[in-house]
């Protein structure tokens, strides 16, 4: 019954469910202390990650204690965290140097342009902007070029690129790989 006074409580009349939970709350004011000495939650707006750096703490805490009763020799929780991370991380560490992103990408580029015909002006030589024929500056930017006629996309990009090259250019680049 839930709803059974404890004795011991004396003048107060605590219910039975109470002083249990005033006994055995320590647990959880010591893994609060645990999960603010080595937090690896991050300021959000989502709850969702919010839930998932508290589980990643947690079990980080549970893991410690596990390796503690394990084995014999002790070892500090700031140095067993170290190696959890190195150890969650090493696959994906090893996999990610071995995989050349950018060489791989460059094959894709050329594949997709020669696809779709696309000369691309050499990118050695400055030569000015086409639609900016007033404006004097060079460049050696690549530019993309499907007969004589510059290719656009709608998209932020195209603010960057013109304030690389002057206002007025128009310079705009075909970046429809997929």
């Amino acid at each position: 019954d839930d709803a059974a006074i404890d004795a011991d409580t004396g003048d107060q009349k605590k219910p039975e469910i109470i002083t249990f939970y005033n006994l055995t709350k320590g647990g959880e004011d010591t893994v609060d202390k645990l999960c603010a000495s080595y937090n690896v939650a991050r300021n959000t707006r989502r709850w969702p990650l919010v839930v998932f750096f508290s589980i990643l703490n947690v079990a980080a805490i549970n893991s410690y204690i596990i390796y503690s009763t394990n084995n014999k020799e002790k070892i500090l929780r700031r140095k067993y965290l170290q190696l959890l991370s190195n150890a969650l991380v090493k696959g994906n560490v090893k996999r990610r140097t071995q995989y050349y992103l950018q060489n791989e990408l460059k094959e894709k580029i050329s594949k997709r342009k020669a696809e779709l015909g696309i000369a691309t002006v050499d990118e050695a030589s400055k030569r000015r902007c086409k639609p900016c024929q007033k404006d004097k500056r060079t460049s050696s930017a690549v530019k993309f070029v499907r007969n004589s006629s510059v290719w656009s996309i709608q998209s932020t990009f195209v603010k960057t690129v013109n304030l690389r090259y002057s206002n007025m250019c128009n310079v705009q680049f075909l970046f429809k790989l997929i």
